[in-house]
């Protein structure tokens, strides 16, 4: 279940708000050259440099090698964020642009979504666990069995409202930041 709730903070770190977090940029590889040749393999954005963000709408991807720039820029503008990006000297700048409400809208609903996974997953762990619960306990007593049932749910509720609170947090961040 905490695997779940991980997955949804790095996916929904990933989705825009309209002000510049080095999260954006987190899931993006890049085909580098410094990597050793040429057409090097996928390596992630985090190996080739560091980003920060200098100001609430400008990302800076300063690089430990600086003939990556061109390939970061790249990898950046064929990513899912879709955000311009252009090569200065050792560095790649990466502007992020303010959100329109129709944008606000459809990275609400991708929110939505990935909660609504995370949410599913958290329910078929649940139900692993009630299963496996019922397993071990065959031929115990019943009331043993309903109160470690009732833990399982106890711990489900508690992951389920992570979830919820994750989500209420992009949602306000979204509709401050557009």
């Amino acid at each position: 279940m905490g695997e779940a709730l991980d997955q949804l903070r790095r996916k929904l770190a990933g989705i825009r708000t309209g002000r510049a977090s080095p999260g954006l940029l987190e899931s993006i590889s890049v085909e580098a050259r410094s990597s050793g040749s040429s057409h090097g393999p996928h390596v992630p954005l985090r190996v080739l440099g560091t980003v920060v963000a200098r100001g609430p709408q400008l990302l800076v991807v300063e690089l430990y090698e600086k003939e990556d720039a061109e390939a970061v820029a790249k990898a950046i503008q064929n990513s899912p964020v879709k955000l311009q990006a252009r090569a200065e000297g050792g560095e790649v700048l990466v502007p992020v642009p303010r959100l329109t409400m129709e944008m606000v809208e459809r990275f609400t609903k991708l929110a939505a979504q990935e909660a609504e996974a995370a949410r599913k997953t958290v329910r078929a762990v649940r139900h692993r666990a009630l299963e496996r619960v019922k397993l071990c306990n065959t031929g115990g007593p019943v009331d043993e069995l309903k109160r470690m049932e009732q833990q399982v749910q106890v711990v489900t509720d508690k992951h389920i409202k992570e979830v919820d609170s994750l989500l209420r947090a992009k949602d306000k961040d979204l509709r401050e930041h557009h």
